[in-house]
């Protein structure tokens, strides 16, 4: 499968968590996907390359959008693939602040068993959600719990995408979440508590995510540093990589 059609999961994904009746703003023009999360976090707004030869030209287009909406944001670019545009806004002072591979495998992944006493089960009602936003904690960089799970409820209902979290004596310790767009299914919120990993959690909380949609013929994912090698051990490999700039204002207090 073409990296272009990985790419169009990201895009998709966009579209429809949108279109799920949640706070915040996606639109299209001149090249350019630009979505305001409503969350008034700057890392959460993200202006994407749809056409690279049109996006070139119009970068201002996107930073006035962001200002007449009063919401800072993120460039996320595909390297290789938007090079040219990355290129321009570093010309432009915009400063990268983070570097994450798009890894790919064939479905089906192979199944990896959960920890002794540990149970994980698909995200369903507001305590499932309340569970599962406990994993990771709250921080600078996330909603409130109570806005994410209003997001996570509404997103639930689409019946697009699929939450889990992982349970150990009643005590949540590990999450996943997934979304299907054609053939292909992605991955995200990959995390284990502190106090539980080096149990295989994440690999396996991977594999059940994925397993979620049998119809998908590919498996995508970003990886952290961290989860890097978990990933290629499940036989995932690295197809491009997603690269974030802040705009100058941004990167200068960030």
């Amino acid at each position: 499968m073409s990296d272009d059609l990985f790419h169009g999961v990201l895009l998709d994904v966009n579209r429809t968590v949108r279109s799920s009746g949640i706070p915040g703003k996606l639109a299209e023009f001149d090249g350019w996907m630009v979505a305001d999360s409503g969350t008034g976090i700057d890392g959460l707004n993200q202006a994407l390359v749809l056409e690279v030869h049109r996006a070139v030209r119009s970068l201002e287009s996107v930073e006035q959008w962001f200002n007449a909406r009063g919401a800072g944001f993120h460039l996320v670019l595909r390297i290789p693939g938007d090079e040219a545009v990355f290129e321009l806004a570093k010309a432009r002072g915009y400063a990268q602040t983070r570097s994450q591979p798009l890894m790919a495998a064939l479905m089906p992944l192979s199944s990896y068993p959960l920890a002794a006493g540990v149970t994980a089960a698909i995200v369903r009602d507001a305590e499932d959600i309340r569970n599962y936003l406990s994993v990771r904690g709250s921080g600078p960089g996330r909603p409130p719990h109570d806005e994410e799970a209003k997001v996570i409820a509404a997103l639930v209902a689409t019946g697009k995408l699929h939450y889990f979290v992982a349970m150990d004596d009643g005590v949540p310790i590990a999450t996943a979440s997934s979304a299907v767009s054609g053939a292909v299914v992605s991955i995200s919120n990959v995390w284990v508590a502190e106090t539980a990993r080096k149990r295989g959690l994440g690999t396996a909380m991977t594999a059940i995510a994925a397993a979620s949609h049998r119809e998908a013929e590919w498996a995508i994912l970003e990886a952290s540093a961290m989860g890097d090698p978990v990933y290629r051990r499940m036989g995932f490999e690295e197809r491009f990589r997603y690269v974030r700039l802040a705009p100058p204002q941004a990167s200068a207090v960030s």
